[in-house]
């Protein structure tokens, strides 16, 4: 391969069923991203401690967003494992919550070029199968025939439910 470089890569998602729930706030999972980053999202996201980014006073901001149901974590490649622990984060801080995963491969198309046009090479177009995740966590009841279906925990005793709970 030292005689071609690289022009670009293409994600082709598989054929997907239908998403469970329509309106679900994607977090997409990235293997170099933190954990906490995109545990803080979707906690904010469930609970609605979003300040209105279009706020232009200082009451304003001080408004929130009304609370999402649903989110989905979305990964592919080394992101699955990261994806999936933040699921279980997430499910662990916010008692009640229901699951449903989705496991898919995604077409990964890499396109590479040769270095010099007169060495008589052709292009090369590299097919990869990447594994693929989508979690979806919502507040309200999910159908539980649906493949990949997990029913909420228990309510921990640290998690935040039960501390508001307290308060």
């Amino acid at each position: 391969m030292e005689h071609y470089h690289k022009v670009r890569c293409e994600e082709r998602p598989s054929k997907l069923p239908p998403p469970v729930v329509a309106d679900a706030v994607e977090v997409r999972v990235a293997s170099h991203g933190k954990v906490r980053q995109y545990v803080k999202q979707a906690l904010a996201t469930l609970t609605g401690d979003i300040a209105d980014p279009e706020a232009e006073s200082d009451a304003a901001a001080a408004s929130m967003i009304e609370a999402a149901t649903c989110v989905a974590f979305v990964a592919s490649g080394g992101a699955v494992t990261k994806a999936v622990s933040c699921a279980e984060i997430v499910k662990r801080r916010l008692s009640g919550l229901h699951q449903v995963n989705t496991i898919f491969y995604s077409n990964v198309v890499d396109v590479w070029e040769p270095n010099e046009a007169t060495a008589g090479l052709e292009s090369i177009r590299a097919v990869r199968h990447v594994p693929s995740i989508r979690i979806i966590l919502s507040r309200d009841a999910l159908d539980p025939t649906v493949p990949g279906y997990q029913p909420p925990l228990v309510a921990a005793p640290g998690s935040l439910d039960t501390q508001m709970a307290d308060v």
